[in-house]
């Protein structure tokens, strides 16, 4: 009995007329409630062995303790319960079907009927709200620009489930590649070395120490190496920081042998690069019959898969290329429900999914990255989830879990930063505007002492919300699938505790900047790069001298300025 429930030896003994039949319903109870925590503690840690464990423990235990004299009729009582839980399981897995098959021709009748696009390009931004965006970067740059071993700012909760910091660092380098693509592409100076440093952040044992544990209590294994097997939300989000760096800002510094490495205090030391961690995600997506490869031990999330998917499709695209259609066919297959829901995650020892929770947010955000990998997928999703979201024009905000999935503390700001970021990629800016509307009613900005902050969002929500204010229709699947052309000029050096940057973009050998000198000061250095040799430049908007370039194309300036500052560096004709 024991082996057939967990603490089902206990049911043998039950009953409600002695002081020990009442012990053993609470020990039952007890059992199945330790047992249902620790399938939580699997899906939360990949903690595999735990439930086969304890249940196992439960048994040997209720059949070597002294219970008294057996009830004759426990047994048949918990067997008829047993089969009557599983008949109704059954039943009502029926009744989902069918009306999951309802809710899916309802779905294909809105696809029919819908437009072939039912988004529009927002308009371009105003340089307001440039330099607005440029203030909240600050949120961003303050944490990234402090020391690499440093992490002051950052949410230290757990580094098993989505309020890890490894997320949080992701997303702050994913935040600052988009803006630089979009409206920073000349500025080098203290946004490379902000992306630098947070990808270093990523080889801080702290990090991704957690690895060890899981890798031993889920697949049985010592290696600590979190490249090595699965884990596609350490390798994955990784490769696409780095490969967005160098997109963004033509930086291909982890190109180089060992540009990754990871090190142990114990003095363990496993040498990575952008290609060691790509070869690690071709490896182990072919390695699963569901090819796409598990997060944790044994769970696959599909939104992780197609964070790698794009990292892999930016990177290696010859590599991406071979598995594209395979990923496809398994993606719709088995990580798209009937009802057209994505499946938030799905076991690969038992083919068990959890079931949808976490609200618009983990059906919205997997079309961000799937725009860049599948846009008809994109579309057909965006369109069917726009219907659950909007009613009469008004966002349907109990449909946004009220949970930030970044800090564990009750707030819709993740749910409603992701869900912008969706609709940014998608065009979508009747969406991306309500759900900005709702976060700063909800979540209301603090601008006070050069801060600019919400104070009950987390760190990851702020990241994602930035990505979300930098990213246009199709933005970051241009970004991941053209070729980027430098720019030319640039500035190489900028002091971020002189100088904060709105706007800097070259077009046609001539670079456009604007910016806002910081905390009372009245003049900044800067330094340009991209110059043709030996050429002279002259500034409009600025009383600088004429530059010269040097042999190697560059050139330094200092400005003398207060507080808002325009522009133009030209080449003289």
């Amino acid at each position: 009995m024991g082996l057939m429930l967990p603490g089902g030896g206990f049911f043998a003994h039950v009953g409600f007329s002695s002081e020990a039949g009442l012990a053993h319903i609470l020990s039952a109870t007890g059992a199945l409630a330790l047992f249902i925590l620790s399938l939580g503690i699997w899906f939360a840690t990949g903690n595999a062995l735990l439930p086969p464990l304890l249940w196992v423990t439960l048994a040997v235990t209720t059949a070597m303790m002294g219970h008294g004299v057996p009830r004759a009729n426990a047994p048949i009582l918990l067997l008829l319960g047993i089969c009557g839980g599983i008949i109704t399981a059954i039943i009502a897995t029926m009744c989902w079907q069918m009306w999951a098959y309802g809710k899916r021709r309802k779905s294909n009748q809105i696809l029919a009927t819908a437009a072939v696009s039912s988004t529009h390009t927002p308009a371009i931004k105003t340089q307001a709200e440039n330099e607005t965006d440029a203030q909240r970067m600050k949120f961003i740059l303050d944490r990234a620009l402090q020391p690499v071993e440093n992490f002051d700012g950052f949410e230290w909760l757990d580094q098993f489930q989505t309020a890890a910091v490894r997320y949080q660092i992701n997303f702050l380098g994913y935040a600052l590649s988009m803006a630089q693509a979009s409206h920073l592409s000349a500025l080098h100076g203290y946004l490379d070395d902000a992306q630098s440093r947070l990808v270093k952040k990523l080889t801080d044992h702290r990090v991704w120490k957690y690895w060890q544990l899981e890798n031993a209590w889920g697949n049985l294994r010592t290696d600590a190496d979190p490249a090595s097997r699965e884990n596609i939300m350490y390798t994955g989000f990784a490769l696409l920081q780095m490969t967005l760096h160098e997109k963004s800002g033509g930086n291909d510094r982890y190109n180089k042998e060992n540009a990754f490495t990871l090190r142990q205090p114990s003095g363990n030391i496993f040498p990575h690069n952008m290609q060691s961690l790509a070869d690690s995600l071709q490896r182990e997506s072919r390695r699963r019959d569901f090819h796409l490869t598990a997060c944790e031990p044994n769970w696959i999330y599909p939104l992780c898969n197609t964070i790698g998917g794009a990292a892999l499709k930016s990177y290696a695209p010859q590599a991406w290329a071979q598995q594209e259609e395979i990923f496809r066919e398994r993606l719709e297959q088995e990580f798209i429900d009937t009802a057209g829901h994505f499946v938030p995650c799905r076991s690969v020892y038992t083919g068990l999914a959890i079931p949808n929770i976490g609200g618009i947010m983990p059906q919205a955000m997997p079309c961000f990255f799937l725009n860049a990998l599948y846009p008809d997928i994109a579309l057909r999703h965006w369109t069917l989830l726009r219907e659950r979201m909007l009613k009469n024009g008004n966002l349907q905000r109990r449909a946004f879990w009220p949970i930030d999935t970044g800090n564990y503390r009750f707030s819709r700001a993740a749910a409603y930063a992701a869900t912008t970021l969706a609709a940014a990629e998608m065009g979508d800016a009747e969406i991306k505007k309500l759900c900005l509307e709702a976060l700063d009613d909800e979540c209301p900005v603090n601008a006070q002492n050069d801060n600019f902050y919400r104070p009950r969002a987390s760190v990851w929500a702020h990241g994602v919300e930035m990505m979300a204010r930098a990213t246009s229709k199709d933005a970051f699947k241009n970004l991941i699938n053209e070729k980027t052309t430098p720019a030319a000029p640039f500035i190489d050096f900028a002091d971020y505790s002189q100088i904060l940057f709105s706007y800097a973009k070259s077009t046609d050998g001539t670079l456009t900047a604007a910016a806002e000198l910081r905390f009372g000061q009245s003049s900044a250095r800067l330094k340009f790069g991209g110059l043709i040799p030996k050429a002279c430049y002259k500034f409009e908007g600025l009383e600088i001298p004429t530059l010269v370039a040097d042999d190697s194309g560059r050139a330094a300036a200092e400005i003398q300025a207060r507080g808002k500052i325009q522009f133009k560096l030209a080449r003289m004709s």
